[in-house]
């Protein structure tokens, strides 16, 4: 596909929103009372990238691109400022374009390429592509008062290259999009956003975050593979240099199930690693933010690293039914944080692809003022299962959850009544307390009491079974409220 239209900058502080500033009609100015004419990049003190940069690797270079990519204004003796603009006339003709400024060519290196057509006489030859290597061009224009005046050469333009354009798409292309041109409509970044210089390894674009603007903040009843450049999945965090077109793969279907929804984590820049809060990285820079999709997440001023940035992941929050042994969390799940909606609270085992950055291992208990107490996470039973392939986890023999090096034991499963701590391992996390509260009775009270139970001969021949009246039992006792 085609860039979009780039439209036409205006002349900077000094441009299209001042009022002091005019369009240039023919009189305003002449060689008597003009005191500057201006052909530049445009200077922009705010760092942004306007949407008519110039950029390495950019196709389908025309006279009317480079010209919309300049700041072009005169100045009278009066200070008044007269811009050149992309107006028409009446009858669809430049008003200023070709008219009063011209671009007769660029630069690349030592190569020269001329946009006037000799045959026609027309400025209407394009440049293939700027190559994806280049730094800056030179670009060749000239200019004139009055259409009856002789052109004057300006001095050759110096204009520094964006080091890419990244179009990143909401849907995927089709046959009839190949000789079309992009448009707002399609585009998650019509603008800016993802321009960088591509000589900065820590330099990334974050494609985790344009998940929010693609699925939504909703449950989800279908997972997102990951984004595509010809066909292939691309890194999350992403690092290219030139155009790129990113197109989003095609959604696959989630189990009924299943509870999962986009929120926010916290992504290190420097170690890759995800955190569910700013409390939960490093001491730094001390930030207020507010998490919508987490609104019961501190939003105080907390302590977190400076190369802490929050991105979106698709979280997988709850589990509806019985798995039976073994929770399997999906593959494109990124993130598992089980929240109050969900029913499943403890389980054998569960199962972690290699798209998980992020695992909760955390269950505790809440009981807002007034309501029933409400369970947070899920308890691993026997152990975790982690994919061969994942580069945030790993597992022991044993069922222990770890950092991908084994560094960090990160979950102990809950049967476990005995660890011992190998050499190589520096950190251990342990459930917050050491205490046990009537949630934990319920949960063995069946197993541990039903070979004490001594039924009646009539029960035996009714067929009840002793774990089933201690179940009922269960039902209609209501545990003591207790705080952790």
């Amino acid at each position: 596909m085609q860039d979009p239209d780039s439209g036409k900058t205006g002349a900077g502080v000094i441009g299209e929103q001042d009022p002091s500033s005019k369009l240039y009609y023919e009189g305003n100015v002449d060689d008597s009372t003009v005191q500057e004419v201006v052909i530049q990049q445009p200077q922009n003190s705010s760092g942004e990238t306007d949407p008519s940069a110039l950029y390495a690797g950019q196709k389908n270079i025309t006279a009317r691109k480079i010209y919309n990519a300049l700041e072009t204004y005169v100045k009278d003796s009066n200070g008044k400022t007269y811009y050149w603009s992309n107006l028409k006339d009446a009858n669809g003709n430049d008003v200023h374009f070709g008219v009063f400024v011209r671009i007769n060519g660029i630069r690349i290196g030592d190569t020269f390429f001329g946009f006037l057509n000799e045959a026609t006489g027309e400025y209407d030859k394009t440049l293939d592509e700027i190559p994806s290597d280049a730094t800056e061009i030179k670009i060749s224009a000239s200019y004139r008062l009055s259409e009856g005046s002789a052109w004057k050469d300006y001095a050759d333009i110096t204009y520094t290259l964006k080091r890419n354009r990244i179009f990143i798409l909401n849907r995927r292309l089709t046959e009839d999009d190949k000789n079309t041109q992009f448009d707002n409509g399609i585009l998650l970044n019509p603008y800016d956003d993802t321009n960088f210089d591509p000589d900065d390894e820590s330099a990334i674009i974050d494609l985790y975050s344009y998940q929010r603007d693609l699925l939504g903040e909703e449950r989800l009843s279908a997972l997102f593979p990951g984004w595509l450049e010809d066909g292939k999945l691309i890194p999350w965090m992403y690092h290219p240099a030139g155009r790129h077109v990113i197109e989003p793969a095609d959604m696959v279907p989630l189990g009924d199930n299943y509870t999962a929804q986009v929120k926010i984590r916290w992504y290190d820049t420097d170690t890759g690693a995800v955190t569910r809060s700013q409390d939960d990285a490093a001491d730094g820079l001390a930030v207020v933010s507010l998490d919508e999709t987490e609104p019961d997440l501190p939003v105080s001023a907390p302590q977190f690293s400076i190369t802490q940035k929050f991105i979106y992941m698709q979280t997988l929050t709850g589990y509806e039914g019985d798995p039976g042994s073994v929770l399997e969390v999906p593959k494109y799940v990124q993130a598992v944080d089980m929240g109050t909606e969900n029913t499943l609270h403890e389980v054998d085992y569960i199962k972690i692809p290699d798209t998980v950055l992020y695992v909760n291992t955390k269950n505790y208990s809440e009981q807002p003022e007034g309501t029933q107490t409400a369970v947070k996470g899920i308890t691993v039973k026997k152990g975790y299962i982690v994919d061969a392939d994942s580069t945030a986890y790993a597992a022991t023999a044993d069922g222990i959850l770890t950092n991908a090096d084994g560094g960090a034991y990160l979950g102990i499963p809950y049967d476990m009544i005995e660890l011992t701590v190998p050499e190589n391992v520096e950190k251990v996390m342990l459930r917050e307390r050491n205490y046990v509260v009537p949630e934990n009775v319920q949960n063995v009270f069946v197993d541990v009491c039903a070979h004490r139970l001594a039924l009646r001969p009539q029960a035996r021949v009714e067929g009840v079974a002793a774990k089933q009246v201690l179940e009922e039992i269960m039902t209609k006792i209501k545990p003591a409220h207790t705080e952790e």
